[in-house]
């Protein structure tokens, strides 16, 4: 099926690209004729086409037109002439789906969670290379269940009035559990301590009810940068964990490695306020003073959160609505200077980054 939807697209395309060159004059449309269709009327392929009557087209608008159509998804196959102010266009509508049929797959609430993720549904245009790119999808959010091992296939069965039901056979095989977790590298810590920062856990007997002991790519992109979060934390700045190595041991599930570059340990030059001329300076006063404080200690994104929420808050209590900010860190062999600039503006996003920096920094419950 797919081999044939590869073809077909590749003698559409060729098709397309001799028709092109081929008409290389302008002539006045004057009349439009439309050919092959059945559920698409002609009023609506001129409405879908914005052919104009009375108007010169060459090869260019002829090669738009044709891109138009195809993208409705109505149509397998066009073929458009014009000769003599007539435009005759000839096309081949694409099937109706009448059903969407699942087998291998007996929950409800799996079924109808496939339907939410791929693009042809009930009742729309079957489009080949659409059908492609939803067999991808389903595997993943399988693979993202665990299911690593899936097979899916996928024909059509024709039926009268140029409609199909579009039937899938699914295999989703055994849910793949991981074995053993590994971290390698210049790590630094413990790999107790690192376990204890990722969501996903080696599979034991005693696990019978948790998902997180199955293969989770989703889950795995997650981990990473949890841990990269971690060490940033603790002052590792430019900490990588620069790629994971899924190797399946037959019997045992997977080995699930984490490669952990943490670089070197940063410290910080100094964090200071830089606020604009026209800002009440005795404001910040308090804040200010603390700052000081940070020199030399290990880099801490928690550190300039704290400070940030710190602003916020005073900004609140003191009914300074219109105060912006920008956050400026650079660095300096193994020292970051941090320079928090204030500055009047349209809205405050001192809360909003805030909250996602702690998105990013606290592990999900």
């Amino acid at each position: 099926m797919i081999f044939r939807s590869m073809k077909k697209a590749l003698l559409q395309s060729l098709f397309f690209f001799i028709f092109v060159i081929t008409i290389s004059y302008a002539e006045i449309v004057k009349e439009v004729k439309v050919v092959g269709n059945v559920r698409v009327s002609p009023e609506t392929i001129v409405l879908f086409g914005d052919i104009m009557i009375n108007e010169d087209y060459n090869a260019q608008k002829i090669n738009e037109l044709s891109r138009q159509l195809y993208d409705t998804d109505f149509f397998s196959y066009l073929e458009i002439n014009l000769t003599n102010g007539l435009l005759e266009i000839s096309v081949k509508e694409n099937p109706i789906i009448q059903s969407l049929v699942f087998n291998g797959i007996r929950a409800k609430k799996h079924k109808e969670a496939i339907k939410q993720v791929i693009e042809l549904k009930e009742k729309t245009s079957y489009v080949e290379n659409k059908l492609i790119r939803d067999i991808q999808k389903i595997k993943t959010a399988f693979r993202n269940q665990g299911f690593y091992f899936i097979e899916v296939e996928a024909y059509a069965k024709e039926n009268v009035n140029n409609s199909i039901d579009l039937i899938y056979e699914i295999n989703r095989g055994k849910r793949a559990k991981i074995g053993k977790i590994a971290f390698i590298g210049d790590k630094k810590f413990k790999d107790s301590k690192l376990r204890g920062i990722i969501t996903t856990e080696e599979s034991k007997a005693w696990k019978i009810i948790s998902t997180k002991k199955y293969l989770n790519q989703e889950r795995i992109k997650l981990d990473t940068r949890l841990l990269e979060n971690f060490y940033k934390s603790k002052g590792y700045y430019q900490a990588k964990v620069l790629a994971t190595n899924i190797l399946y041991e037959e019997g045992e599930g997977f080995l699930l490695t984490y490669n952990i570059n943490s670089g070197k340990r940063f410290r910080f030059e100094d964090v200071s306020l830089k606020i604009s001329e026209g800002l009440d300076k005795s404001s910040f006063v308090e804040i200010a003073k603390d700052l000081p404080k940070l020199k030399n200690k290990y880099y801490s994104p928690k550190k300039i959160i704290k400070i940030l929420d710190e602003i916020n808050d005073l900004t609140t209590k003191k009914d300074l609505q219109f105060i912006n900010s920008k956050l400026i860190e650079t660095v300096k062999n193994d020292k970051i200077l941090v320079t928090i600039d204030i500055f009047e503006g349209a809205i405050s996003c001192f809360n909003l980054f805030s909250k996602v920096a702690k998105q990013s920094l606290n592990r999900p419950s």
